[in-house]
């Protein structure tokens, strides 16, 4: 599979939160894919600024969701974006397909159809 990052900066991103929160399987280079997702559009342009890596616990064992939509001021397609991630990551956040079609630029639509594309199946370390 391919993967469309916005960047090389996108893909670095995204990998050094796996790394650090420890999100790819030491034997077999599996990386979790809930997590894959969420990073994938946490670290995006339009999100990387507000630096919500903060809202990831230290030991990596859980993003906040909740409190990251509630503390940050956000526009709404920075919103539409958290809560695609979140519902990518765990099946909440509260997301209606319309709000992505009517909120999202149509690079940041193709990057929610990318995370969900990364979400559906297994991946290793090597493809990212």
């Amino acid at each position: 599979m391919i993967i469309n990052y916005e960047n090389e900066e996108h893909r670095k991103k995204v990998l050094g939160l796996l790394k650090k929160y420890n999100k790819i399987h030491s034997e077999s280079n599996k990386v979790d894919i809930e997590y894959l997702s969420a990073f994938f559009l946490l670290s995006t342009s339009l999100l990387n600024h507000k630096k919500l890596e903060k809202y990831i616990h230290p030991s990596g064992i859980g993003i906040n969701f909740l409190k990251m939509v509630e503390d940050e001021y956000l526009s709404s397609s920075e919103e539409v974006m958290i809560k695609v991630a979140w519902n990518l990551y765990n099946s909440d956040g509260d997301i209606k397909p319309i709000e992505i079609i009517r909120f999202l630029s149509n690079e940041n639509y193709n990057l929610v159809i990318q995370a969900m594309e990364l979400r559906r199946v297994k991946h290793y370390l090597e493809e990212l």
